[in-house]
């Protein structure tokens, strides 16, 4: 019954206060709110988990929940209250610290799971700023300037990523993505003759992105 849901959720908060990452407690919780529900609340700890798991299986999981949730209460306001809860809950540590690291990171994979890419793009712009080696972050960044067509700006970023990256595999991954880009700002600033030998080199370097 209700009293034996109140008991469970009592004890998966208390495991989840100690280990704030335990997906697996947190997928529990958030079916035990949608059976009592609850559903903003089983919201919450999906998207949590979504945001705690991401590149894990567990995300599956949260994304079927939130799919069914969001179409039992039919439409977006509670999924954009959800993520406005979350968001501001991951913002309170920059009124005190605004140059705190884990808070603006978190922030970014926040907006970037939320598909927010000028917010997105504001967050990694800070991220970097206080952590200017961080190479994941960067090349994120200069994706999302490549996005937005300023091919200057993610050039300039995936460089500096590529001067911080010690990965031989990651290098060669940003190295590709910074022929390609290197061949948008030519063909942008009318240089043909330059973007062709990019976008060449692009294909050589990687054909099997371009056949």
């Amino acid at each position: 019954g209700l009293g034996d849901n109140a008991g469970a959720v009592n004890i998966l908060q208390g495991i989840l206060k100690k280990n704030p990452d335990f997906s697996n407690a947190r997928i529990r919780l958030g079916a035990l709110y949608t059976q009592m529900g609850r559903l903003e609340d089983a919201a919450a700890e999906f998207e949590e988990t979504r945001i705690r798991g991401w590149g894990s299986p567990i995300v599956n999981d949260a994304n079927r929940a939130l799919s069914s949730i969001y179409a039992l209460a039919q439409g977006n306001e509670m999924k954009m209250k959800v993520e406005d809860g979350l968001i501001n809950k991951v913002k309170k540590p920059l009124v005190q610290d605004p140059d705190n690291y884990d808070a603006w990171s978190r922030l970014a994979l926040l907006y970037g799971i939320f598909a927010n890419k000028n917010e997105a793009q504001n967050a990694y712009e800070n991220v970097v700023r206080i952590k200017p080696q961080d190479t994941h972050a960067l090349e994120i960044l200069a994706g999302l300037y490549d996005d937005g067509n300023n091919f200057a700006k993610a050039e300039s970023t995936y460089t500096k990523a590529l001067d911080s990256a010690k990965d031989p595999a990651a290098r060669q991954v940003i190295e590709q993505k910074l022929v390609m880009v290197s061949g948008k700002k030519a063909f942008d600033e009318k240089k043909m003759d330059v973007a062709e030998v990019k976008f060449k080199e692009a294909v050589a370097s990687s054909p099997q992105n371009y056949t």
